[in-house]
């Protein structure tokens, strides 16, 4: 999973201003089939969860670019 940072690029009056480039701030590595959600907590901003056709979730902590908690692999997909 790549996660772009575009706080300091992009204002409300300015939204497209600048070219924002395509260098990522970081990339969240762990899963090892292909990643089928991500979603942000509605209020940490910089936590996130994926889940994955390895049958696992895991937790993120986008400032830090690691991984904070991981599922035991379950038998059935998840959804």
């Amino acid at each position: 999973v790549k996660v772009w940072n575009f706080k300091d690029k992009l204002t409300p009056e300015a939204p497209m201003a600048e070219d924002v480039g395509e260098e990522c701030a970081t990339t969240l590595s762990g899963h090892s089939k292909k990643v089928t959600l991500v979603r942000w907590h509605p209020t940490a901003s910089h936590v996130l969860v994926t889940s994955s056709f390895d049958n696992t979730l895991r937790l993120w902590d986008a400032n830090k670019g690691a991984e904070s908690f991981k599922t035991a692999t379950v038998p059935d997909a998840i959804q």
